[in-house]
């Protein structure tokens, strides 16, 4: 959040990368067709919220429906109206938009298409060629890296490996989710 706050008011697209499993799961999401609306709290008021915007709240990963679970979104109809409770991709995406920059929706899904959505609008700042150049130390293994990364050895303890095997997919997605309007959609990014 410090970092992000810092940040922000020097650039002109934010990308909000979580790949365990915020940013993969509104990748899956909206290149099904889907608009998933993030949400702060996943709290009582998450409900009014999705009822207000008549759409589908996502619930826990341990209840087994639509959840932030990658793998449970992977069925999801186009058309269909998600609000996504989660304390860091949500939390990020609604503050880097209150400084008014274009965010968009990065993971290991989309990474190809997201990098070349960007350097049509601009240079990297020195962060984001840190954040390449610890991908490219990795890259050549990302399945295992994930898989033995702290949070990716909770989700398989918790019985989610699946879920960390699709963010592992590097480039298996081509859409770049946008927060327009509250809602990450495909859309196109706006002249930076």
């Amino acid at each position: 959040m410090e970092g992000l706050q810092c940040l922000a008011p020097k650039l002109d697209i934010v990308v909000i990368v979580d790949v365990l499993s915020f940013t993969t799961a509104v990748s899956v999401a909206v290149e099904r067709g889907a608009t998933v609306y993030p949400y702060r709290w996943a709290d009582d008021s998450a409900a009014s919220f999705a009822e207000s915007k008549a759409a589908i709240l996502l619930g826990r990963r341990e209840e087994r429906g639509l959840s932030l679970s990658p793998a449970s979104l992977a069925h999801v109809e186009s058309g269909q109206r998600l609000v996504m409770p989660s304390p860091n991709g949500s939390m990020l995406s609604f503050v880097a938009a209150s400084f008014g920059k274009q965010v968009i929706a990065g993971s290991l899904r989309n990474a190809k298409a997201a990098a070349d959505t960007i350097r049509e609008q601009g240079h990297l700042s020195p962060e984001a060629k840190m954040a390449v150049a610890a991908f490219r130390a990795v890259e050549a293994d990302l399945n295992a890296t994930l898989m033995d990364c702290i949070s990716g050895r909770e989700l398989v303890a918790r019985g989610f490996k699946n879920d960390v095997e699709i963010a592992s997919r590097l480039n298996e997605g081509a859409g770049v989710p946008m927060l327009v309007d509250g809602a990450y959609t495909v859309e196109k990014l706006t002249g930076a």
